[in-house]
């Protein structure tokens, strides 16, 4: 996809839905021949952030003055990953697919909510990269894409995800003061348990 991105709008789009497919069917894949294992996990999660990255950066040159909107899009998606991740993993958790937040829960916990709001970030984003090829050739999927409800409807959907990435940074966040603050508590604890005590 990135490599007709500048040269063919279309291809480049049919090679970003294809891979877009595959990543929605590897995981049952996976389990349905047994072959799940931790290191494929990882690697999922780090083509989905490589390949919406790409696609930021791709956008940030085709609209450069609103650049740092590609920015903080890749920054939020890649941070509030690998700290979830992370955090997850640290907390003795076996997936990172789960949340204390009811929303973040809910996102994780039934996966055509998740998927829907993948799949609307996608189309979304795709949208303002085909642009310039549906308002020549084909304008009315152009005026149906930038109107009213598909357009509201997309943004709204962009929107979501981007909340469930800014709630599973926090989580993370919290997850990780939490922590230092409970080993700050049992050091001082500690510390003055071991003082003598005053006669």
């Amino acid at each position: 996809a990135g490599y007709f991105a500048f040269s063919d709008e279309l291809i480049a789009t049919i090679c970003y839905a294809l891979s877009m497919g595959l990543d929605a069917i590897d995981g049952t894949v996976a389990r349905m021949f047994n072959q799940t294992s931790t290191f494929g996990a990882q690697l999922d999660m780090l083509a989905d952030r490589m390949t919406t990255t790409c696609l930021y950066v791709v956008l940030s040159t085709m609209y450069p003055d609103y650049w740092y909107l590609g920015a903080l899009g890749i920054m939020l998606d890649i941070v509030s990953h690998w700290m979830h991740v992370m955090s997850k993993g640290e907390a003795g958790n076996v997936s990172h697919k789960t949340g204390r937040n009811i929303f973040l829960h809910y996102y994780y916990q039934f996966p055509y909510f998740m998927l829907t709001l993948c799949i609307g970030q996608e189309i979304f984003l795709l949208k303002y990269f085909l642009q310039s090829y549906l308002s020549k050739r084909v304008s009315w999927a152009n005026d149906m894409l930038s109107t009213f409800p598909v357009w509201h409807i997309l943004f709204a959907l962009y929107s979501l995800k981007q909340l469930a990435n800014f709630i599973q940074l926090l989580e993370a966040v919290d997850y990780y003061a939490s922590k230092d603050l409970a080993k700050k508590q049992a050091k001082s604890s500690k510390s003055s348990s071991k003082k003598p005590k005053s006669k």
